[in-house]
């Protein structure tokens, strides 16, 4: 999918509910790929990050602002339904024990009740980009997601202009770290 298929209010939506600004886009990296791949700009997040499309295979890189990146999508639409039906992606990521699957399935229904319950505006507006786009719901979001972010190794490094090499998107923390843990086992 072209990103300016978005209608302008679409393009609102993803970037402040979303973090997902296609205005943020930029074509100057901060970071290189080895092997060197073509990078198309996508988007960019509030604290830096940078989405880029892979040139060979259309794969979407996320690179933080803070030291890590990963492969998170295997196109754009893909990124587009990972952000609308899943916006706390970046948690089932940093919950996920160091990129241990099974930690991330338990991650993952913790994460949606809790998005359910504390920030309801995220489904209404994420259903609606998702029809205005045409685009299916997603299924198998934290395998798809878990593929994606584990290939990375195995496809490119990220570097930093000093070529030193960024780190994984899989964070180290399991579930109960997190806020969402807590608030669903406090006690009553």
């Amino acid at each position: 999918m072209d990103p300016t298929r978005i209608p302008a209010h679409g393009q609102k939506v993803l970037a402040q509910l979303y973090d997902f600004d296609l205005a943020r886009r930029s074509a100057d990296p901060f970071f290189s790929t080895k092997p060197k791949i073509g990078l198309t700009p996508v988007a960019g997040d509030a604290s830096g990050g940078l989405f880029m499309a892979l040139a060979d295979k259309g794969e979407i890189l996320y690179v933080s602002s803070e030291g890590s990146g990963g492969i998170v999508a295997s196109n754009f639409d893909c990124m587009i339904l990972l952000l609308v039906c899943h916006p706390y992606w970046h948690k089932l990521l940093k919950y996920s024990s160091g990129g241990n699957l099974t930690e991330m399935r338990r991650a993952f229904p913790v994460l949606e009740n809790y998005c359910s319950r504390e920030e309801p505006q995220f489904r209404q507006a994420g259903e609606e980009i998702r029809k205005t786009l045409g685009l299916p719901p997603l299924t198998d979001v934290v395998d798809q997601l878990h593929a994606s972010v584990s290939s990375t190794p195995h496809r490119l490094t990220v570097c930093a202009p000093d070529g030193s090499s960024y780190g994984s998107l899989f964070g180290a923390y399991s579930i109960e770290r997190s806020m969402a843990w807590r608030y669903q086992h406090r006690p009553t």
